[in-house]
């Protein structure tokens, strides 16, 4: 269990997890995808991120997007 400050009066908050995370990748040619289980992200993360990639592959196409959700139902 992790607690974390959040929030205006930034509230203690102990946060449980309850389900994995997951990050997908599809790579095409020069083009690299990159879909993660988030609600959002940072644009420094979101370059952080890419910088990584670029590191690793030969590419300067690097889409990252999030793809979690509060109104999808399990």
């Amino acid at each position: 269990m992790n607690e974390y400050a959040i929030g205006v009066g930034y509230s203690s908050v102990k946060l449980v997890s309850h389900d994995l995370l997951y990050v997908k990748t599809l790579i095409l040619e020069d083009m690299v995808f990159v879909s993660m289980d988030l609600t959002s992200l940072t644009d420094n993360n979101i370059q952080h991120f890419k910088k990584i990639i670029q590191e690793i592959m030969d590419t300067s196409h690097v889409f990252i997007s999030v793809t979690h959700n509060f109104s999808s139902y399990p």
